[in-house]
């Protein structure tokens, strides 16, 4: 008998990364929530291959599990992921890895960095022509809304903030799947 697949909840993202070595990174991924969000991490996985130890050069899957070893609900939230997801190609702490799904790229990193370097503009020019080729539509105008309507009041505290757009999103998650 063939297992059904359980019901997930599936956002549509666009990163564009404007700083260090992925500047000009222009790259769509998508979060999938599994149904016990947030007691379970979501899955991350872009949809071209870039070039970074935490991304399988295969499944194009982030290693969510590297970021947060212990995913706790509480105290991780999908802004923590999101914010994650763009520091990863920011931060240098994030390209000397080398026990996670490319290891190849984080050794290149440490032995080699020109290669580094030219394979991650390589792989950002490929992509840039290829995404300019086709047209992404993606309407997250009510998500972004409401971020703005939260994190734009002067009263409260950032994990407060953090708090009423996380329960935003379960509510939305919740009504939009009946």
């Amino acid at each position: 008998m063939e297992k059904k697949e359980e019901n997930l909840f599936l956002w549509n993202g666009q990163l564009f990364i404007k700083e260090g070595v992925y500047t000009g990174l222009n790259i769509s991924f998508k979060i999938k929530f599994p149904n016990n969000y947030p007691n379970s991490e979501p899955d991350v996985c872009f949809n071209d291959n870039i070039f970074h130890p935490l991304i399988d050069p295969v499944s194009y899957k982030l290693d969510v599990k590297y970021i947060f070893p212990k995913w706790t609900p509480g105290k991780n939230c999908v802004i923590q992921l999101l914010f994650k997801i763009k520091d990863i190609f920011i931060n240098p702490k994030y390209f000397c890895i080398t026990n996670s799904l490319n290891e190849e790229c984080g050794k290149i990193f440490c032995d080699d960095y020109i290669k580094f370097e030219s394979i991650i503009q390589d792989d950002i020019e490929k992509m840039n022509k290829k995404n300019n080729n086709n047209e992404i539509n993606i309407d997250n105008s009510d998500l972004i809304k409401e971020f703005k309507n939260i994190f734009g009041k002067d009263k409260g505290n950032i994990c407060s903030k953090f708090e009423q757009f996380e329960n935003y999103f379960l509510f939305k998650r919740n009504h939009d799947d009946k």
